[in-house]
């Protein structure tokens, strides 16, 4: 997505509709200057454009959670509300350097229901499955790094 936002490049095959909306998001990524940096300050949070799947965001979440910082999750970013810079950093290193363990992770899963029937399966299990398919630890790590 970061490489559409800071392309100048056409598309063909979209409508003229979405030549639009893409035209108006470039806009707004000039103007954010997200070429230069992926961190943006606003008000008193952080807004992070990982530039990483919902996947990596979701996991981005939970390392959150367990580290006790509160956070919105958007569709391109995360934003850290409250949070300081060097208190990003500090998340970041743990979640770079693999401080934050999967437990940690999974006590802060609130939501593992996701399929038909789920409700008869034990929780542990629906956590545990959760974790496997719907986050991405190794790539948030590589990208907590982005950060430091």
């Amino acid at each position: 997505m970061r490489e559409v936002l800071a392309s100048d490049s056409g598309y063909r095959y979209i409508s003229q509709r979405s030549l639009e909306l893409l035209a108006h998001a470039r806009l707004a990524f000039k103007t954010e200057r997200l070429s230069e940096g992926n961190l943006l300050t606003r008000g008193g949070s952080l807004e992070w454009f990982p530039w990483t799947g919902t996947k990596v965001l979701r996991t981005f979440e939970l390392f959150a959670k367990a580290d006790g910082l509160r956070v919105d999750v958007e569709k391109f970013s995360i934003r850290y509300v409250g949070t300081s810079r060097e208190e990003l950093r500090s998340h970041a290193q743990r979640i770079a350097s693999g401080r934050i363990s999967e437990s940690e992770l999974a006590r802060h899963v609130s939501k593992p229901i996701r399929d038909r029937f789920d409700e008869y399966v034990p929780h542990d299990l629906l956590v545990e499955a959760y974790l496997r398919e719907m986050t991405d630890i190794p790539n948030a790590g590589k990208a907590a790094q982005t950060l430091l």
